[in-house]
């Protein structure tokens, strides 16, 4: 069965990693993201990151890896990396490129599934999704040229079309009830400006499509991607909706907010969001919040604002949370 645990907490992942091993993978640019980050949003994520075993996976091999290489695999060619030979990244990122010109529908559709990806929206997206967002896609390709179920079809077919070794740009997988469909790996390192390639934006229309036609606890996720890639104000519109949705993520969206507003220098909105967090009654983002809304008022010189939000802290028993407040309350008398 199927367990639902929500948020990978510290916590949860200290008693987690007290009974299995708690395996997970990212590009070394996203983690560079997360590391670098040094707000409350991406608290839980530099924890996790520092109690990794790190195992860094290079693009290159080493001597020893390519003798082994080429003994398992006689027919194939390592002279740079296993990737290159096995995956036809060169090729498939050749064929997007030129799909520009060559087939406009289909070059917007695989656009479109990578800045999925990129929007850090794991599940494959679904053909209805893609179908409702490749219109948007094919404006910034090719403006002037009217979508169609036509042009769709034609474009998914070119898009999903094996190269070399069964690979294509679009992997047809299937997505609950109806088919999805997942984009080349190397593509989405590729746009998102790895190995040497230049970064290219998300596009404005998938920001707008995740907040308007997601689920909440997606459109959560993919905020928190949003920020990370400096999309600030993405991600400032995806938690003003789910506030004002009183959404089941409304509390965890309104912390969110209260931080990102903090770090603008909006001082009267980081508060109104926090206070929003802390009125929810939220097992987790309201004593969260009474912490960072006493920080804020010390900052500000209410001393006696901060003691009170720094006890309400307290009294939630949360055991994360409640460390930190009676020693920055402890600081506070001192």
């Amino acid at each position: 069965m199927k367990r639902a645990w929500g948020a990978l907490t510290p916590g949860l992942l200290h008693r987690l990693s007290a009974e299995v091993v708690v395996v997970g993978s990212r590009t070394s640019q996203r983690r560079d993201r997360i590391a670098s980050s040094d707000s409350d949003i991406g608290r839980a994520a530099r924890i996790a990151l520092a109690q990794a075993i790190v195992i860094p996976l290079g693009s290159e091999l080493t001597n020893s890896e390519r003798e082994e290489a080429a003994s398992k695999y006689p027919n194939e060619r390592f002279e740079h990396s296993i990737g290159e030979p096995l995956v036809a990244a060169d090729q498939l990122t050749a064929r997007f490129e030129a799909g520009r010109t060559d087939n406009p529908t289909g070059h917007a559709s695989v656009k479109a599934a990578i800045d999925w990806r990129r929007a850090g929206l794991i599940r494959p997206i679904s053909d209805s999704e893609l179908r409702a967002l490749y219109p948007k896609y094919l404006l910034s390709v090719r403006p002037g040229l009217e979508p169609s179920d036509e042009l769709y079809q034609d474009g998914l077919a070119w898009a999903c079309k094996p190269l070399v070794s069964h690979l294509a740009l679009l992997a047809k997988v299937t997505e609950g009830t109806e088919h999805g469909f997942v984009a080349f790996n190397y593509l989405v390192a590729y746009s998102d400006g790895q190995h040497g390639f230049r970064r290219r934006d998300v596009l404005p229309a998938m920001w707008s499509f995740v907040v308007d036609s997601l689920p909440g606890e997606e459109a959560l996720e993919a905020s928190l991607t949003a920020y990370l890639r400096d999309e600030r104000g993405a991600a400032e519109h995806i938690w003003r909706t789910l506030i004002d949705r009183s959404s089941d993520q409304a509390p965890t969206a309104a912390f969110y907010l209260g931080v990102l507003l903090a770090e603008q220098g909006d001082i009267e909105g980081a508060r109104a969001a926090y206070q929003q967090a802390i009125d929810s009654n939220h097992p987790g983002q309201a004593p969260a919040a009474a912490v960072n809304l006493g920080v804020l008022l010390k900052e500000q010189g209410d001393v006696q604002g901060a003691r009170a939000a720094y006890q309400q802290a307290i009294d939630s028993n949360h055991p994360e949370v409640v460390p930190i407040a009676k020693e920055l309350l402890r600081r506070l008398r001192e």
